[in-house]
């Protein structure tokens, strides 16, 4: 029996990058694609020239079986919200249209500490806003010269899982949609990926799997000092004010001082997301995905009140 194409979508911050570097490499009956050509097949073509043949190209692969993809930008970059949702609902439509049998493979994680940790990301790529500027940028925006549709930035309807989970089962068939919750991949790593391996007939060693995750993010001091040092850098990051570059400060900043500041036991507490979005935020996020996170927990048989999410 041929094995099939899997698809891994994202989310962002769910330890796709371990995936990618690390176990997806190591199993041995399937081929991985690396996520350059996975960004190049799906994400690079204007909505109307995209060619479902040419994408198969640059896939550079004999055949469309015993493949894993695995592209977090696939679901839509973290800090646009999928620009407005057109390009997560889009993309869906062109791994169907060029890998018609794939299986796809979501992991979701709750929406504070997914959140909080987006924003730490954002801080780590070069940004310098608060919490609040960042996550309600209209709220601060001329709206005359600012609407979400004109420049997307941050978007809570991205987190809303049962939003895009539902259109990839329209899409692809209920059965051929996997979804999985990051907090039982991170709290016993081992017994997670046991059943995973199991899940999708997987060759592979585990235990020569190195467990270390990668992006490991600062800490609550660093994190400030970071946003600081950000004012002196120019980085391609979506919404950000910098007074001027200095040349090497984004790079002394990531490689020197964060890292530095994050070893110093004084400097050492952690920047846990509640702590970092305050109640308020927190509140907002519980109030916003609750309805939405009970109906999937429902539909999907899901756990999710017993990992925190909000229900």
């Amino acid at each position: 029996m041929p094995l099939p194409t899997l698809v891994h979508i994202g989310y962002h911050k769910t330890a796709t990058n371990w995936f990618q570097r690390i176990f997806y490499p190591a199993v041995s009956n399937y081929s991985y694609v690396h996520r350059k050509r996975s960004r190049a097949a799906f994400t690079e073509d204007h909505a109307f020239q995209f060619d479902p043949q040419a994408a198969f190209a640059r896939l550079e692969i004999p055949t469309a079986e015993g493949l894993i993809l695995c592209e977090e930008e696939l679901s839509g970059n973290l800090h646009n919200g999928g620009l407005f949702g057109f390009m997560s609902k889009e993309i869906a439509h062109r791994i169907k249209a060029t890998l018609p049998d794939a299986q796809i493979i979501i992991f979701i994680r709750s929406q504070t500490e997914m959140i909080g940790s987006v924003y730490k990301q954002y801080v780590k790529e070069g940004g310098t806003h608060s919490p609040r500027r960042y996550l309600f940028p209209f709220d601060s925006l001329d709206p005359h010269g600012f609407s979400p549709k004109k420049t997307p930035l941050f978007a809570f309807q991205h987190y809303d899982y049962r939003l895009l989970i539902n259109h990839y089962r329209e899409v692809f068939g209920a059965e051929r949609v996997h979804v999985f919750l990051y907090e039982e991949f991170s709290r016993n790593q081992a017994a997670f990926m046991t059943r995973f391996i199991e899940r999708f007939g997987f060759e592979v060693n585990l235990e020569a799997v190195p467990k270390t995750r990668l992006n490991v993010s600062n800490k609550k001091f660093s994190l400030w000092v970071s946003r600081l040092m950000n004012r002196f850098a120019y980085r391609n990051v979506i919404d950000k004010h910098y007074f001027f570059n200095v040349p090497g400060m984004y790079r002394l900043r990531g490689r020197v001082v964060a890292p530095l500041l994050d070893r110093i036991a004084f400097f050492s507490g952690p920047a846990r997301p509640r702590d970092i979005l305050g109640p308020d935020i927190v509140r907002h996020i519980e109030d916003t995905y609750r309805e939405s996170n009970r109906l999937l927990a429902e539909e999907l048989d899901l756990p999710l009140a017993k990992h925190g999410y909000p229900v």
